[in-house]
């Protein structure tokens, strides 16, 4: 059991803090404990009790503490017991279809704040291996999750060094430590580089007479995760033919986020690379969401990263509106009108294109890279957890 003491500051984890499909969760900040909340320690497995939180798999295993933390109190903990039980082979268990819905099925409460009973974790049966055997299942997995790991750090260095290459030109219209002269450069308002641009659609969840057309559909909310290879949320639903035919994404779009209630999150954006396409093969982005579709690839590039240099430097929020129903709205139409960009001609600027043709196309295939392992991983789990595949004699059952 871990003891912490009333009234000092210790590492703070809550469920936001949490990326679902990510292994691990660090702590962001220090805060006072006041006496309430759940307790752990690295390599303690936070199992999310609540809905929709247990329900969409908020589980993740604690990592680079400053000792013992704290935080939600809509979280289990579970750890290793000494001798018996792996604390990475527990985490690996608590991510089992079965025992989420064993805590599903223990669910109470009045609907929308649900909370599973921990004593599912003792109505709950296992086949539990020797402690070799779930130390060398772990092992494997976890060489998925390092990979996983290590591409998404690589995909956060390109998009970095995509932000210093797009701001030093467009801060110092310089392309490789030569000053363009201004004859040479396109200046113009954003709408001049966008062939058109409309809002998305949202469908049916269910198949019906007239809406017949398959396709993914990308949300606001799952802008952060895509855009870092993290495609399992993105739900499916079913479209007119003519709204879907009008607003198929394909590689070069953009999609860009117009309302959300919480209006930090309005004007975030999302570039439609290969990764996407692969994934989905059929999908639009959602009705609070937008569309654009550059002219030609070129803009493409200079349009994803002007948008988002505007959003990471919050020069948006003069653009950004509140509603009577408390909804941010953005005024897109006012943005691309009022917002001057430039962009190199083919002369000056093919080195820079040619730079971001290269990052874009490597940031696509480290981000379907991670699609393959995360799903070689989730087929794995479950038939290493039961047994089904067995380390002893390297059989599948």
């Amino acid at each position: 059991i871990h003891k912490i003491t009333k009234g000092q500051s210790y590492s703070h984890i809550e469920l936001s803090d949490i990326d679902i499909g990510l292994r691990y969760v660090r702590s962001l900040d220090k805060k006072e404990y006041k006496g309430s909340g759940s307790k752990f320690a690295n390599g303690d497995t936070l199992f999310a009790r609540i809905t929709p939180s247990l329900q969409n798999g908020k589980i993740a295993q604690v990592k680079d503490l400053d000792g013992i933390g704290f935080g939600s109190g809509e979280f289990f903990v579970f750890n290793g017991k000494k001798n018996i039980t792996d604390n990475d082979y527990v985490y690996y268990l608590s991510k089992t279809e079965s025992f989420r819905k064993n805590a599903i099925k223990s669910m109470v409460g009045a609907s929308g704040r649900q909370r599973a009973n921990n004593k599912f974790v003792a109505n709950t049966l296992i086949n539990l291996p020797p402690l070799p055997i779930q130390k060398k299942i772990s092992k494997i997995l976890s060489s998925y999750d390092n990979l996983i790991h290590n591409n998404l750090e690589r995909v956060l260095l390109l998009n970095k060094l995509l932000q210093y290459l797009y701001e030093d030109w467009f801060l110092s219209k310089q392309i490789d430590g030569k000053l363009i002269p201004s004859n040479e450069i396109e200046t113009n308002n954003l709408s001049e580089f966008i062939e058109f641009s409309m809002n998305g659609g949202w469908g049916k969840e269910e198949l019906s007479n007239n809406f017949l057309q398959k396709a993914y559909v990308i949300r606001g909310t799952d802008i952060p995760d895509v855009s870092r290879g993290m495609f399992s949320d993105t739900p499916l639903r079913f479209h007119k033919s003519s709204n879907y035919e009008s607003r198929k994404l394909i590689n070069g779009d953009i999609i860009f986020e117009i309302s959300n209630g919480n209006i930090n999150n309005v004007g975030r954006s999302l570039y439609v690379d290969g990764s996407l396409i692969n994934v989905f093969s059929e999908c639009i982005c959602a009705s609070f969401c937008k569309m654009i579709r550059p002219k030609n690839l070129k803009y493409s590039f200079f349009l994803d990263q002007h948008i988002k240099y505007l959003y990471r430097t919050n020069k948006m929020y003069i653009y950004k509106s509140q509603g009577a129903n408390g909804i941010n709205n953005y005024r897109f139409d006012d943005m691309i009108q009022d917002e001057t960009i430039f962009i190199p001609n083919e002369k000056s600027g093919n080195s820079l294109f040619n730079k971001f043709e290269k990052i874009y196309n490597q940031i696509s295939n480290l981000k379907y890279q991670i699609k393959l392992l995360a799903d070689a991983r989730d087929i794995l789990l479950p038939r290493l957890i039961d047994g089904k595949i067995n380390l002893k004699n390297n059989t599948i059952s």
